[in-house]
């Protein structure tokens, strides 16, 4: 996966994962011209600096809050940012299923748009939304497209932000983002350095969830470590010192039925992606 090297220098989380995330869709879709992003979590510090971005194996929204709240808390998050592929009803259908006549049950627009033929018509438009949760703030960044699917041609619309909304706004990705927001572990307070901490929270997330991590090392010395502590072997041994049934037990609350292929990247400024194939745990 080819993604812009992340910058050191503090910038507006929400719109830089929003650029990643159009930059994703855009590559997708030059592969396969009906390429949905998986969601993208990028976890920040106080400072607006990217710790890491993180992607579940699968094209599943809950994979991705999975991952926000077993990261989060581990890396001191203070702003947590989600870029899913989604879809958003329109005019009068924004509120209710013009088929039922009932507000949009989960899972419904995707059936709408994908067989029923609801987003050829324009009553269901697809979009990129970008959520950023940060204390009691949440903003966000919402980008329609239309995709020539026998090209992988994308059109985008003119964005839609909401910056800066009041803490009471809630919704389920909203909620599960926030989760990650979290105090820290107790017993990961002491007895680590940010980055062995760091390095520990994202091995846990791709040992439950599966996907892959792109870190933003502050230096060439720093990316070394997180190459050495996040290694293949690492993360193995890391899953085979966990419990198996309190492994199961973690998944289980995730809803994570398989792992499927991990790959640990490592990002830092002026330097190449470096890529290692950690294979899979199943």
């Amino acid at each position: 996966m080819t993604r812009p090297l992340a910058s050191v220098i503090p910038t507006d989380p929400l719109r830089m994962s929003a650029t990643a995330a159009w930059n994703s869709k855009e590559q997708g879709l030059q592969r396969d011209p009906d390429y949905d992003i998986v969601p993208e979590i990028a976890f920040f510090d106080a400072d607006d600096r990217l710790i890491a971005t993180v992607f579940p194996t699968h094209v599943n929204r809950d994979h991705g809050l999975a991952l926000a709240s077993i990261i989060g808390p581990i890396v001191k998050a203070t702003t947590i940012v989600g870029s899913f592929d989604t879809h958003l009803a329109t005019g009068e259908n924004a509120v209710r299923n013009p088929v039922t006549g009932k507000p949009w049950e989960p899972g419904e627009m995707q059936q709408a748009c994908d067989v029923d033929g609801a987003c050829a018509v324009g009553v269901i438009r697809d979009a990129i939304t970008t959520l950023a949760v940060r204390e009691d703030k949440v903003s966000q960044i919402i980008r329609t497209y239309e995709v020539d699917h026998a090209t992988g041609v994308i059109a985008w619309d003119e964005e839609q932000t909401l910056k800066d909304v009041d803490g009471q706004m809630t919704g389920l990705v909203v909620d599960g983002l926030r989760g990650g927001l979290a105090e820290m572990p107790a017993h990961l307070a002491e007895g680590f350095d940010d980055v062995e901490r760091n390095a520990l929270g994202l091995m846990l997330g791709m040992v439950i969830v599966g996907g892959s991590a792109f870190v933003n090392a502050r230096s060439e010395a720093e990316r070394d470590r997180y190459a050495e502590l996040m290694s293949e072997t690492a993360i193995r041994d890391l899953a085979a010192g966990i419990d198996p049934l309190q492994l199961t037990l973690m998944r289980l609350k995730y809803g994570i039925d398989d792992l499927g292929e991990m790959v640990y990247q490592t990002v830092v400024p002026d330097q190449p992606v470096e890529t290692v194939d950690t294979g899979s745990l199943t």
